[in-house]
């Protein structure tokens, strides 16, 4: 799982460097097919405790609807679709923290 690293914000090129401790933390913690099973779980309880979140999440993060076309849809406006996928996302991290007992927690790796 080498190709997991972290996220940069600045946009500015860096140089290829190791994977920070974070990663490897969490990559020497979680075996990939175990990860991979618990956030498909994590999915489902979203799905069933919230299913408007659980759309939203599958629109953004796995078709990569546009943002534009989500908000449209729903007659809201980008803004407000920001705040309800940031609302879906950490409640995606805590089932996701739930399911793998705390072993896998995305509000704690941020």
């Amino acid at each position: 799982v080498s190709y997991v690293k972290a996220t940069t914000y600045d946009g500015m090129p860096k140089s290829p460097v190791a994977l920070n401790k974070t990663d490897e933390a969490i990559i020497s913690r979680v075996d990939f097919e175990v990860a991979v099973n618990w956030t498909r779980e994590a999915f489902k309880q979203l799905s069933i405790y919230s299913p408007e979140n659980a759309k939203l999440l599958y629109e953004a993060n796995i078709t990569k609807k546009d943002r534009q076309i989500m908000a449209d849809e729903r007659i809201i406006s980008k803004e407000t679709l920001r705040k309800k996928l940031q609302v879906a996302r950490c409640q995606f991290a805590g089932y996701l923290a739930d399911v793998s007992g705390n072993r896998l927690d995305l509000l704690e790796w941020q």
